[in-house]
Parts: structure tokens; sequence; C-alpha cells
């Protein structure tokens, strides 16, 4: 038989049997259920290359990573599971570590649904403007899962647009200073930064950041829970957590203001059981509709601890703030209230406020501040105010408050510039000890029983 005719049939006869095993698609390609990566390559695994790795195996496959070192950026563009192969070494910094070949481009871009990355350690970013993210989660993609990895970035680190089902859980996310020049600093990026997306759940990750730890900007379906924030080092966080429509108002002009209802709005967000280390500006941040923050504990934010405006129902309960006023804002001579306030609470028309249980103290102004437009309603229960400079609990009218600055509540209010409080006011066991000027302010306002001095 001539040598021709029998290779070809050799040939035939192993493609029927990897087609009947699965390992190669209708289109002739090669695809493994499951590939493995080593820093060896071949024999001792399948390749040295994750990506190469990532290409060969099937949809929904799994990409076991070494220890090792691996330098290159990885683009994700199916269904897998990316996991390394040791469990615990990810906390430390050992274990998979994938660098980026060129930090001007994601790490690793996923650009799939059904993606799950896990036990690894991936580094890379730049600073500040660049703003690309470590990893990245591009438009359209649902159903990611980030679980117990360490990632390191000089800019930001984990960053989506237009996602769905996105799962950041149980990760170590550092983003530190970085020298500019010498004298100077340029803080990094936002450890998370997640745009116009929906049911985002962010669980029980250590975040050590230098500029903002979360950025949420338009969406809905928000759990954001047991989460520990704190500033990388001694240099101040910008804010902890934001949760906030885009665009702000405030950035279009005032003839385009109206076009701003039919813009990514916020739905529903639940903020609770995280604990947020300063020093740093702002705590928590939230513009939305359904508002729920529960059970979080923030230290050392001298701006405004937790912040919050409701289209429709806020509720602000069991939370522990103080707010250590810092010289600089006990020097400062304006009696507006972003400098020093433990809880800020507005509701626009209709809605309901609705604060228990929180225990505020070492504020450089006020404990508790309160503001609703007509027909808004605000009820207070069973609140602590200990030791705030200014005042204990206040409404936003004056003299207690004579300048509307400092604050998210100003950006995504363009109609209203002269904030205050015109709505009904309830409440019963609330308690206030140490107010420095006025316990309960305005002092001529007709305070309901509930508010003991």
């Amino acid at each position: 038989m001539n040598a021709t005719v029998i290779w070809r049939a050799c040939k035939f006869v192993g493609l029927g049997v990897a087609l009947a095993l699965g390992f190669l698609s209708s289109q002739g390609q090669l695809e493994l259920k499951e590939v493995e990566v080593c820093p060896q390559g071949p024999p001792k695994c399948f390749s040295a290359s994750i990506q190469v790795a990532v290409n060969a195996v099937a949809p929904g496959g799994l990409v076991s990573v070494a220890p090792g070192e691996y330098k290159e950026n990885v683009t994700i563009q199916k269904s897998l599971i990316l996991r390394g192969e040791v469990y615990e070494g990810w906390r430390y910094g050992e274990g998979a570590i994938l660098n980026a070949q060129d930090p001007e481009q994601p790490t690793l871009a996923i650009k799939s649904s059904q993606v799950t990355i896990e036990h690894l350690v991936v580094r890379g970013g730049m600073p500040i403007p660049i703003r690309e993210g470590v990893i990245e989660v591009e438009r359209g993609s649902q159903a990611v899962y980030i679980r117990q990895s360490r990632i390191e970035s000089e800019g930001a680190a984990i960053v989506a647009t237009r996602s769905r089902q996105l799962r950041i859980e149980e990760n170590i996310i550092l983003t530190p200073p970085r020298e500019s020049s010498p004298g100077t600093r340029a803080g990094a990026g936002e450890a998370i930064s997640v745009a116009n997306s929906k049911e985002i759940l962010i669980l029980r990750n250590t975040i050590l950041a230098d500029a903002t730890a979360i950025t949420i900007m338009g969406g809905d379906q928000i759990e954001v829970v047991g989460n520990y924030i704190g500033a990388y080092s001694l240099s101040a966080l910008h804010s902890g957590i934001i949760i906030v429509p885009w665009p702000p108002p405030l950035i279009l002009f005032p003839p385009l203001w109206p076009l701003w209802e039919e813009a990514e709005g916020m739905g529903s967000a639940q903020v609770a059981d995280n604990i947020l280390i300063g020093p740093g500006y702002n705590g928590i941040a939230i513009v939305g509709r359904k508002l729920e923050m529960t059970n979080n504990h923030l230290l050392g934010f001298w701006m405004v601890g937790i912040e919050a405006l409701s289209e429709e129902a806020l509720t602000i309960q069991g939370n522990t703030v103080a707010v250590a006023g810092v010289s600089e804002i006990r020097e400062a001579q304006e009696d507006y209230y972003g400098r020093g306030v433990g809880i800020l609470a507005y509701g626009i028309e209709g809605s309901v406020l609705h604060l228990e249980g929180n225990v505020v103290k070492g504020n450089a102004r006020f404990g508790i501040l309160v503001g609703t437009q007509r027909s808004g309603r605000a009820h207070l229960s069973g609140n602590a105010v200990i030791r705030s400079e200014r005042g204990g609990i206040a409404l936003l009218q004056e003299p207690c408050v004579t300048e509307v600055a400092g604050s998210f509540i100003r950006i995504y209010l363009p109609y209203t510039f002269n904030l205050r409080f015109e709505g009904e006011l309830s409440g019963e066991g609330n308690f206030i000890l140490g107010a420095g000027k006025d316990e309960l302010c305005p002092a001529d306002f007709p305070w309901p029983a509930g508010f003991k001095k």
C-alpha cells in the first residue's frame, strides 16, 4: 500500500477518535476541557503561556495555572474558569502570578460571559491619568466572578462597564501610592470602578487604596457587603464607597439638565457590614432611589462619614461613625455641612428617610444633619450623638447651615441651590451628649418629643 494512503487513513482515524472524545470542535480546532499551564511548558504541561491555554481550552473549560510568574497580557473571549493551582498562596502574593507585559494595557481583559477568575495574583496598571484597570470587564459581559485573588495595581484595579451579574468576592485589592516626581505624589486609581451595570455584588473584600476604594456610577441591584476598606498608607483616601448616577447633571450644560432623567440613574443599593478606616475625606456617599446602609463602621473620615440622597426610600440603621475633627477643619470659619459631619441624609420630594440606632461621635461639625424637600418625611429613632463640636442633630436650615458645599448632594440636585429642611420630622429615643454649641439646631424649631438633650 502507498505510504501516502496509509498516512491519510491514519489521519482520518485520528480525527474521528478526537471528535468522538470531544477534543476537537466541528471546525477541526483543538479544544480541551482542562488545560494546565506551568513556567516550564511542554512536556511538563500544555503550555508556558496562559493566553495559549485560554485560546485552546473548550468553552466552559478549566485553565489551571501552576505556581510561577507569567509575564503577559491575557484576553478572555469565551466562558471558562481561570484558576491558580495553589489555594492559599495568592493571599501573600505567591502562587500563580500574572504580571503585565505591557503595563499600559489591562493585565487581564474579560470580553465574554460566564467567566470565573480565582486563586491568582494579578499585577500591573498605570498611574493617573491612565485609567485602565489591571482587570477589565468589558461591556456586555455577564456572570463574571472574580474571587479569592490578589490584585495589585499602580492605577485602577478592577474596571467594569455595562456588565451584568458581576460578583467580586473575598479578594485582596491593593492600589498603593506612586511617586510621580521628587517632592510630589500621584495617587492611584479606584480599587473597584463599575459603570452602568446591574446585579453587582462586592462581598467580603479587603481593599487598601490610595484614592477611592469602590466607585459605582449608574446601575441597579447593587450590594456592597462585608468589606474591609482602609488607606494604603498615611496618605488619605479620597472616599471609601461612592454609588451615584451617571453622568452628574452639573457636568452638563444647563439646557440639557432635563435630559438627565433619561440618563443611567441609580436603582436600589444595599451597603452593609463594611468596615472603613481612614484617614480619608468621605466615607460612604450614595445617591439613588431605594437605599439601605446598615451596620457599617467608619473611623477617621473628616468631611462626611455617611452621606445619602434618596429619591424614594432611605434607611440608615445601626451604623457607627467616628469622624475625628482635624485642626484644619476646626480652624475653618464656614458653618457649611461639608466639613466633619457624621451622617448627612437628604430626601427629595415625597421620599421617606429612616435613621435608627446609629452612634455618631467625635465630629468637627454636626453629628446628624437632615434635609428634605416638600412632602418628604424624616424619622429618627434611637440615635446617639456624642461630642460633636458644633452641634448634635441639625436640620438643613439657617443658622445651622449657611452654605451648601463639599457634598455629593450638591452635585446631584442642579435645580435646588438652596437646600433646606421643608418636610415632616418625627422621632423617639434620640440621645445627645456633649454637643459644643447647639444640641438641637435650630434651637427655635418645634422639635417633637423624642429628641433628648
